[in-house]
């Protein structure tokens, strides 16, 4: 009987362990085949361990980088996004809704970037087709080099010359999976690959509805707007921005830990570091040879001289995205305590030959539509030698309200203007009482 008993207990055991080291395995391989940022990988082990075993702040633990890699993503990650399934065309907005669709395709991107390609340049037929086929498409609203997005999420890139994607779409052949690139020059080019479209061509039919559809395929439409205009059959009336100050609006305490949270983005120590009050108000922290200066309604300056043992010269490849992602992080730490209700984009991140410096330039969006600045921009990085020598921006929240501005349609507007429009968007302007209401704005095309 007793040899019984043991014989039981030690087939269970065996049982037992094969079991966990089976699960061990399979998690080990779902881990490995996942991208570190994957929305679907947060939100599916959070799930899966119940919040017992996992926290998102443990993710740099597990990931180490992970952090600098979701505060890249967060602001590389396009604004807008399109599905077209069978001529049905599905309009997101949503910067967590597009995030979530940008990483899901980001394998076949990995893969299309990685993998030898043919390049053609299309005409706008060529285009259009695109357009009017299977695809998803993207819209950064800024410039991003290609090359720098590959990089950051783990692809190898391919494609030869540097590329400059304002669109990018991900569409299906019978041949292979498409990538093409609508570039800042207003040129499309398209790289046939060999990678296999069935995982997109998955993907795409998860969208069914018919929100949209392009410019160019109303007649009307397409004397007047850009061709990748994306009309709204049903636009609902755009919230009211509040903007408001930090500094005004918040308690002294409040105040303070975000003037904190704001030094140590730049490396000061909040605790040691020697500041003063000029007479206009402006606080200025000075530590080595760099200044940092916050006036009273927010503006933001930092300068810093360039250490003797760096050089300026012109990033090339990875020194590059080391730069924008050490921008986003600084960026988020700097800003995350009181933004509000609109997120960050690359703007454009270029060299300046006659400053010998490289800028990285920063816009904000709230649901899709853009802020417009008086300088043109949110944010401002300037780096020499990948060395931070510069910052400009305004520590302000910006809050949607409860109310509304109702908005003339997407026809209605598009009929009032004359001739071809090179641009056509919405986008907030901020007026004199500090509330930013949603308005048309276009320019038109030079021939």
């Amino acid at each position: 009987m007793m040899r019984e008993h043991t014989k039981r207990i030690l087939l269970n055991g065996s049982i037992l362990f094969l079991l966990f080291t089976l699960l061990g395995l399979i998690l080990w391989t779902w881990f490995g085949d996942i991208q570190p940022g994957s929305a679907q990988r947060r939100q599916m082990i959070s799930t899966m361990l119940g919040g017992l075993f996992w926290d998102e702040s443990d993710a740099d633990n597990l990931y180490p980088g992970y952090e600098e890699y979701d505060d890249t993503m967060s602001i590389l990650s396009p604004v807008r996004a399109a599905v077209q399934n069978n001529g049905a065309l599905t309009y997101l907005t949503n910067r967590e809704e597009v995030r979530d669709l940008f990483e899901r395709v980001g394998a076949l991107l990995s893969a299309a970037v990685d993998t030898d390609s043919v390049k053609q340049d299309l005409n706008l037929y060529q285009w259009r087709s695109i357009l009017s086929g299977n695809m998803v498409f993207f819209d950064f609203e800024g410039e991003i080099p290609l090359d720098v997005l590959a990089e950051v999420i783990g692809a190898d890139y391919n494609l030869g010359e540097e590329v400059i994607a304002r669109y990018l779409v991900l569409s299906t052949s019978s041949d292979g999976l498409t990538l093409t690139i609508f570039s800042r020059n207003g040129t499309q080019t398209s790289y046939k690959t060999v990678v296999s479209p069935s995982e997109l061509e998955s993907l795409i039919r998860e969208f069914e509805s018919s929100n949209a559809f392009f410019a160019f395929e109303d007649r009307t439409l397409s004397s007047h707007l850009p061709d990748e205009f994306v009309v709204l059959s049903h636009r609902e009336d755009p919230v009211i921005i509040k903007k408001s100050s930090p500094f005004s609006d918040y308690t002294s305490t409040a105040s303070e830990r975000i003037i904190n949270a704001v030094l140590e983005s730049f490396g000061y120590n909040a605790y040691t570091t020697g500041g003063y009050i000029e007479s206009d108000g402006t606080r200025v922290y000075v530590e080595e040879l760099s200044t940092l200066r916050i006036s009273p309604t927010g503006a933001l300056s930092y300068y810093a001289p360039l250490p003797d043992e760096v050089k300026p010269s012109a990033p090339e490849g990875s020194e590059r995205t080391s730069i924008i992602m050490n921008a986003a992080s600084m960026l988020n730490q700097a800003a995350s305590d009181y933004i509000g209700d609109i997120t960050p984009y690359v703007l454009r991140a270029y060299y300046d030959e006659a400053e010998q410096q490289y800028i990285v330039l920063f816009g904000c969006v709230a649901d899709g539509i853009v802020l417009s600045f008086e300088d043109g921009y949110f944010a401002r990085l300037e780096y020499t030698g990948g060395v931070l020598v510069g910052a400009h921006l305004t520590i302000a929240s910006y809050v949607m309200t409860a109310q509304t501005d109702a908005i003339l349609s997407d026809r209605q507007i598009a009929a009032t203007v004359d001739g071809k429009c090179s641009l056509f968007e919405l986008r907030y302007i901020k007026n004199q009482s500090n509330e930013y209401h949603a308005s048309w704005y276009y320019q038109k095309q030079v021939d």
